[in-house]
């Protein structure tokens, strides 16, 4: 064959020979009687385009098994020599493999074809992006990757797909490591805190050498976010276990749709430990009364993001199971305590929760179901339960969003019509809560510690910090200073007159939710018109004997759109009343059941919750910057705490509403410091 062209930069491997090209032609266009004419070795690329490897142009000319002359040029990427130092340098970074698997493995997957064949040298020199030309294209292009790469991640989720092996052995193997390495549950800072929605199996040296108009070279890949790619031995499967002092955690960039439970041992990841396939398989096969019933294959991802829920842990599930002979799918939700968080742990433990959230599904809804059904109302207010678990403070529900139900968006709020809905269900609730309390001689009146409670004042940190943090806010505003100076004055008997909300009155008293916002409701839409046609009321750690006003002024200054929550007010409570009242008498409530006028003055005495709800939980509830958003930074008095206090009233939304019943809750006296 022709010498190789040899230059400071570049020297053809000894081994590119006219045998070893002909058989690689052979193999490629599968003719074994391909006869290699004239073969031509010249450098791939010119100096200071690529320092990773050795690139080598191949001009071609042979024949086919038709023996007709054809032409074509190939790029030969190939390593150091063992001698040369780059060689030893790069050695570690695997960099060779990893690019053979991502051709062999990822690629073909994420597209029909991979290109390997180049056209001429002047053909290839015009596709070339040059260094400030085409860039439009070329992101586009890059772009077109990610989203397949994210698409295919999606859709084959699994410990051993799509990523280069090491990293997965290395990584995977931190976390059977002593107690010196443990889960840093810490982000990256600004960066990676953008992208956390999604990361993608990046190309982090996408310049202008690197593309024709195709992207090449993958050979430093890795999964990360688009904007950066330093976060070390990134993982598939949504965790990194970190060294304490060697290594960095991004675990909350990852995006949590990507979290998977390992084949060998499945654990659900954010979840407690003892949540295993063994676990579930026990309480499955209780459920469904088969002790032969066996789960063929288990999935498991966070059911909610930062921000959209602070009293426990919600892992949604997928297995795959027989039984009786029949495969089947079932789709649960696990909701577990905050157990190896101590912070959030001792916070909520005088509150008592989960044990109180597990005695209502298992000991209070079947019978005010059982109420409903006595005067033949079959509608649905409550989810399911599978397993009741008091050792672990664990609950088992079937996941509605199979059936359609999902969770409404809490940063727009609800409609009127939904809203509507919800209060039916609601009302319906509390009344055969009030007749179940009158016949069982007043057993649900030990649900005593709402979210104030004459118990404990734990939630003060929160209560409090949020209300300066809206003082702070309310102070920039031109005319607006007196609120601040009210808000302000309102710190030393706000717990007090938080308590006397949850204090029980003489009138009518229900099981209040306790917790009646967006996040715990699932609905279910129309496909064809979208409209809302049902839902369901979940979550009961805060269900509390008391006012109706608990339940009503909560859920009305919380979750409603901006028109409704100003305006619809007293016609929601009117709706909500006329279902309350019928339902009472349809059971023979034997108790006075309040005149609509009555029930308004006693709503009125619990006023406070109005105001509260509206200026302290709202901003909570439509917070925006989640960056922050968990139970530690809600409680905390540290600067971490204020900062996220003070982010939950840069929503535009929020500042709306304060805007608009600061004036209105002051001309009540709700901003007195002696009411």
């Amino acid at each position: 064959m022709p010498e190789p062209i040899v230059n400071e930069f570049h020297v053809a491997p000894v081994w590119l020979t006219r045998d070893y090209v002909e058989q690689k032609l052979r193999l490629y266009f599968k003719d074994a009687k391909l006869q290699l004419m004239e073969l031509q070795v010249t450098p791939g690329t010119a100096n200071g385009e690529n320092y990773a490897s050795v690139m080598t142009r191949i001009n071609v000319e042979f024949k086919d098994k038709d023996l007709a002359n054809q032409r074509a040029t190939f790029l030969v990427k190939t390593t150091f020599a063992d001698k040369d130092p780059a060689a030893h340098l790069l050695g570690p970074y695997g960099i060779y493999v990893r690019e053979m698997d991502m051709y062999q493995e990822v690629l073909p997957k994420l597209a029909a074809k991979v290109i390997r064949s180049l056209k001429d040298d002047k053909e290839l020199h015009d596709r070339y992006a040059e260094k400030f030309k085409g860039v439009v294209d070329h992101i586009c292009t890059m772009a077109k990757g990610q989203c397949c790469c994210i698409i295919f991640d999606h859709h084959i989720i699994g410990p051993n797909i799509a990523m280069c092996q090491n990293i997965h052995r290395i990584t995977y193997r931190f976390k059977t490591l002593p107690s010196n390495v443990h889960v840093v549950r810490s982000q990256l800072k600004q960066l990676l805190g953008v992208w956390s929605t999604f990361w993608f199996l990046g190309h982090p040296s996408s310049g202008c050498q690197k593309t024709t108009d195709k992207i090449s070279a993958p050979e430093w890949s890795r999964f990360s976010n688009p904007f950066t790619n330093q976060a070390p031995q990134a993982h598939f499967n949504y965790f990194l276990t970190m060294s304490v002092t060697d290594l960095i955690s991004a675990l909350d960039a990852i995006p949590k749709h990507i979290t998977v439970v390992p084949e060998s041992n499945p654990i659900f990841l954010d979840a407690p430990d003892w949540l295993t396939e063994n676990y579930l398989l026990n309480a499955m096969r209780k459920f469904y009364g088969d002790e032969k019933l066996k789960i063929t294959a288990l999935d498991g991802c966070p059911a909610l993001g930062r921000g959209e829920n602070y009293g426990g842990v919600l892992t949604r599930i997928k297995a795959e199971f027989t039984t009786r002979g029949k495969s089947q799918i079932g789709h649960y939700i696990v909701k577990t305590s905050f157990e190896s968080d101590e912070f959030s742990r001792k916070t909520m433990e005088p509150y008592d929760i989960f044990n109180r959230e597990m005695s209502v599904y298992e000991q209070i809804l079947p019978k005010l179901k059982a109420l409903l059904l006595e005067i033949n109302d079959e509608e649905q207010i409550f989810a399911e339960t599978m397993a009741v678990d008091y050792d672990r403070s664990a609950l088992i529900f079937e996941d509605l969003r199979v059936r359609g139900f999902t969770m409404p968006d809490r940063l727009i709020g609800l409609d009127l019509k939904l809203a509507k809905i919800v209060l039916r269900k609601l009302a319906k609730m509390h009344a055969t809560s009030a007749v179940l309390n009158e016949r069982e001689c007043g057993a649900l009146e030990t649900y005593d510690r709402g979210m104030f409670n004459r118990h404990t004042d734990n939630y003060a940190p929160c209560f409090l910090g949020m209300l300066q943090a809206a003082s702070r806010r309310v102070a920039q505003w031109p005319g607006y200073e007196q609120y601040a100076d009210k808000l302000n004055a309102l710190l030393p008997i706000y717990m007090e007159l938080g308590k006397r909300v949850f204090d029980v009155c003489p009138g009518v008293n229900v099981l209040a939710h306790g917790d009646l916002w967006t996040n715990n409701v699932l609905v279910k839409y129309d496909k064809a018109t979208g409209e809302a046609e049902d839902i369901i009321i979940i979550d009961f750690q805060y269900a509390a004997w008391g006012s109706p006003a608990i339940d009503l002024f909560y859920f009305l200054n919380s979750s409603m759109e901006f028109d409704v929550h100003v305006n619809n007010q007293e016609e929601l409570i009117q709706h909500y009343f006329e279902i309350f009242s019928e339902t009472l008498r349809k059971l023979r409530y034997k108790a006075p059941i309040p005149s609509l006028h009555k029930f308004h003055l006693d709503l009125k005495k619990k006023s406070f919750y109005a105001m509260h709800t509206s200026f302290n939980v709202f901003a909570v509830q439509r917070n925006v910057e989640t960056a922050d958003a968990d139970f530690n930074a809600l409680m905390s008095t540290n600067q971490r705490g204020i900062n996220f206090k003070n982010g939950c009233y840069n929503n535009p939304i929020t500042q709306r509403v304060l805007r608009k019943l600061l004036p209105i809750f002051n001309n009540q006296g709700l901003l007195d410091a002696d009411q």
